[in-house]
């Protein structure tokens, strides 16, 4: 049987005290429950606040103010405007445009946007989304020559202008 995820969150009562020993005291209490019930012991996630590993993991995680209008502006830096007016928005598929255009999907979508609206926004369907989640993945994996520094160009602007080096 397959284990299940168990986000548990505590409701707010004023006899519960959140500290570390009554957060483990009321996990352990939990799991037992959930033992006997389904036959099973459940992998817990829980929120403490103590913990500066689980803290750093939530921030990691958590969604940053870029839209896609400014994920899009920074990539367009690094297209020819001149050549492409459209900007990522061209429907061309010279490689020099393809990489900028793939390096803004996945950045949109580490940037926890869905794929279809990335894909809306410069006039794809989801399917090339995640190709381009795939390709860029496989860019990073491997260290392509050709477009490993265009990938940490931009990936340093957004962190710039997101203020966080932990998204991703």
């Amino acid at each position: 049987m397959e284990d299940t995820i168990v986000i548990l969150k505590k409701a707010k009562k004023e006899e519960f005290k959140a500290t570390k020993k009554n957060i483990t005291k009321y996990v352990k209490s939990f799991k037992s429950r959930f033992y006997k019930k389904f036959g099973y012991e459940p992998i817990v996630v829980y929120e403490d606040m103590y913990d500066k590993k689980l803290k750093n993991l939530i921030i990691r995680n958590k969604s940053t103010s870029l839209n896609l209008e400014d994920i899009e502006a920074i990539c367009n830096q690094f297209v020819d405007l001149n050549e492409f007016p459209d900007g990522i928005k061209t429907r061309c598929r010279k490689q020099e445009l393809a990489r900028v255009r793939q390096i803004y999907m996945y950045f949109g979508y580490k940037l926890n946007h869905t794929l279809n609206d990335i894909a809306a926004r410069i006039g794809y369907d989801h399917a090339m989304v995640c190709h381009s989640i795939k390709v860029i993945n496989n860019v990073i994996e491997t260290n392509d020559k050709k477009y490993i520094k265009l990938y940490w160009d931009i990936r340093n602007i957004i962190h710039e202008k997101t203020g966080s080096k932990n998204i991703f």
